[in-house]
């Protein structure tokens, strides 16, 4: 291919536009319709591809909703996590770890990439969302996250390969290992909660942001990943932290799982 801009750090432009081929020739050349894409070094729980399908299935109803996900940027649990629940959010990541990708959607990436300069955003994943590639990009995913990032390097803020993170010990579905590996599940078991698109880690925004500044106030922007469950009012779900009093969070449900995630994001 040509060379980078002089600006461009080298590899994470070899890495887009590997990617760029790569899907080109699955969707015009393949005539693929519709994939589920997994990162090298990610892992799926049991039931992974039980929830792709259910995800897959109510993706085919809706006309708002971009792709599907296993989790959050590196396979997180949302707020109010349950092993059947998925939501659909307004996502501030396009989320490159296992996800999905049909003809529509990367026709539309590709527009914008060819209509855009080039630019020295290290990474393309942020480059669709920081230069507003998806308007109002939306996806399903799961409350509990369905993949594990094993991978202990990325592409770090220089775009050279050379960042390192803090692998977790334990995947986001540990604490329902039970439900998750359980071989009886069906699709039908699965559904949507809250039935509003609510903003990256869940929370019900008005007016929806994806990535909402009141659930900044709450917890700092890692943590909110780590929210596991959250009351309000003898509420089950989360509402707008703006309504009503300040949520309070209680620590996950397995406190000894979050202390490797801090680096995750």
């Amino acid at each position: 291919g040509k060379n980078p801009p002089s600006e461009e750090p080298t590899m994470a432009y070899y890495a887009k536009y590997a990617w760029y081929h790569m899907m080109d020739y699955l969707f015009h050349t393949l005539n693929v319709t519709e994939v589920l894409i997994l990162e090298d070094d990610a892992v799926l729980a049991y039931d992974g591809l039980l929830v792709a399908a259910a995800l897959f299935e109510a993706k085919s109803k809706r006309s708002d909703v971009h792709n599907v996900v296993l989790g959050g940027y590196s396979g997180q649990n949302r707020i109010n996590a349950e092993a059947n629940s998925f939501l659909a959010i307004r996502s501030i990541y396009f989320q490159a770890m296992v996800y999905s990708m049909d003809v529509s959607l990367f026709d539309e990436i590709h527009r914008a990439f060819l209509s855009c300069p080039e630019t020295n955003v290290t990474d393309w994943t942020e480059e669709i969302t920081t230069r507003n590639f998806l308007r109002d990009y939306t996806t399903l995913t799961p409350s509990v996250g369905r993949m594990q990032h094993v991978g202990s390097k990325g592409m770090g803020p220089a775009g050279d390969g050379n960042r390192l993170r803090r692998v977790r010990q334990h995947p986001a579905w540990e604490y329902w290992k039970a439900e998750v590996n359980d071989p009886n599940r069906a699709i039908s078991g699965f559904y949507l909660e809250p039935s509003y698109v609510t903003d990256e880690y869940g929370f019900i925004c008005e007016p929806l942001r994806a990535d909402c500044g009141y659930a900044a106030d709450l917890f700092p922007h890692i943590d909110r990943f780590r929210a596991s469950h959250l009351h309000r009012d003898g509420k089950t779900n989360e509402r707008c932290p703006r309504k009503g009093t300040r949520a309070r969070q209680t620590q996950s449900v397995a406190p000894e799982l979050t202390q490797s995630e801090n680096s995750d994001i």
